[in-house]
């Protein structure tokens, strides 16, 4: 604290008075420094044709899970918006359907966002669950555009 802080504000009981006896005057001191995280798990449900999940209590299952990760990042990324010759076409496996590839062309991302595709599909044998990545098929443009794709 660079100065001392007059007792009244150090939240010490005033003089009691008949009107306020005993009460408290507001407190005024310092915080440890803090980053508040922005950083937003969105999850696209259009690749589920099976409709797994299809309540909004598995979607928000799905987003506490995604939330609770979300907070450790302290990353910010920024916002992929194409135009004016600035391209991408990010490629990932079909949720539904992982024996398929899905290329998207040119879609937007809001700062700060990660989006992640899921869906439900029958998978054979004894597998309970399948995971993927995703990665860019194709980017054109600045250097600074392709640094951020």
């Amino acid at each position: 604290m660079p100065w001392p802080l007059p007792a009244v504000w150090r939240g010490q009981r005033s003089r009691p008075s008949s009107s306020r006896r005993g009460r408290y005057r507001p407190h005024l001191g310092w915080l440890e420094p803090r980053v508040v995280l922005s950083l937003n798990i969105a999850f696209d449900y259009s690749y589920d044709s099976t409709g797994f999940f299809n309540t909004q209590a598995k979607k928000d299952l799905l987003q506490a899970a995604a939330n609770s990760i979300a907070g450790a990042v302290g990353n910010t990324l920024s916002a992929i918006t194409p135009g004016g010759g600035n391209t991408w076409s990010p490629d990932f496996f079909n949720p539904s359907n992982p024996g398929q590839d899905v290329t998207l062309v040119n879609p937007s991302v809001p700062a700060n966002t990660i989006v992640i595709y899921v869906g439900a599909g029958g998978l054979g044998g004894t597998e309970a669950g399948l995971g993927g990545f995703g990665g860019v098929a194709d980017a054109s443009g600045s250097a600074g555009w392709i640094n951020t794709v």
